[in-house]
């Protein structure tokens, strides 16, 4: 409310104050000062009461709207207060999640460089494993071998030593001269006498078995002096690196 509607009001009052005082002295023209006096402070009193009661309504209508606008905003406040709190739980609430489901994809990650480590460290242990396996294989095969070799060295070794000590035998045991061209059993019989023939069985001697044995048809056959490595199909065939044969499938299973 303005100054100048104030002024107004206080203008209105004062003619309407005059207008009284105006109707009390025609209306008793005789009367004294004092009570047109009287006159005028009951309406004035009036004009308070009236304002007064006016003021009392326009301020039980403030007080209604001011109550209906308190109750309002109070529930709004309520509504706005729920509405917040189950906002903010939802947010919480999507919030985890978003934290849970981070978290299962890191570890499903995390999972799958590891199975990959694993997977590529098990691809290079085999690959190691394989080539320690196709080495063990080549040194088994070689060791296989050098036994091999040794034993049928170590065969022929033997063999040569027997074939030399028979043949020192037999050169020692030959008669020479005049004896060795007569046949064994007149030379015998023209040694013995007719004592020792007739009391002794006649027992083969091992030179003669060792003659018999190398002649052939009453004729001695020259002795066949052997070579080192002279063995048969199974060892020329073991010691042959390219062959292949019974003996390479052979020497080529674990042993």
């Amino acid at each position: 409310m303005g100054i100048q509607a104030v002024h107004q009001a206080q203008i209105r009052a004062e003619d309407t104050r005059y207008e009284a005082t105006a109707f009390s002295q025609r209306r008793y023209p005789t009367a004294p000062s004092h009570q047109c006096y009287r006159e005028t402070v009951k309406l004035a009193e009036r004009d308070v009461e009236v304002k007064k009661r006016v003021g009392r309504l326009r301020d039980m209508a403030k007080v209604k709207f001011s109550r209906q606008w308190i109750e309002r905003r109070t529930r709004w406040l309520r509504g706005h207060a729920m509405a917040s709190k189950a906002n903010d739980a939802f947010k919480v609430t999507l919030n985890n999640k978003q934290k849970n489901a981070q978290a299962r994809i890191h570890d499903r990650n995390l999972r799958v460089a590891k199975l990959i480590e694993v997977k590529k460290e098990f691809k290079a242990l085999r690959r190691l494993m394989n080539r320690l396996a196709e080495k063990r294989e080549v040194r088994r095969r070689e060791q296989r071998r050098k036994d091999v070799v040794q034993r049928l060295t170590s065969f022929a070794d033997e063999a040569e030593a027997v074939q030399l000590r028979t043949r020192d035998r037999e050169a020692a045991s030959t008669p020479k001269g005049w004896r060795a061209k007569r046949p064994q059993h007149l030379s015998l019989a023209a040694t013995a006498s007719p004592e020792s023939t007739a009391t002794l069985p006649t027992l083969p001697s091992p030179t003669s078995s060792l003659v018999s044995s190398s002649t052939c048809g009453g004729e001695r056959r020259q002795l066949k002096r052997f070579p080192r490595f002279d063995f048969g199909r199974f060892g020329a065939e073991s010691l042959t690196t390219g062959a292949s044969g019974p003996m390479q499938k052979s020497a080529s299973l674990p042993p």
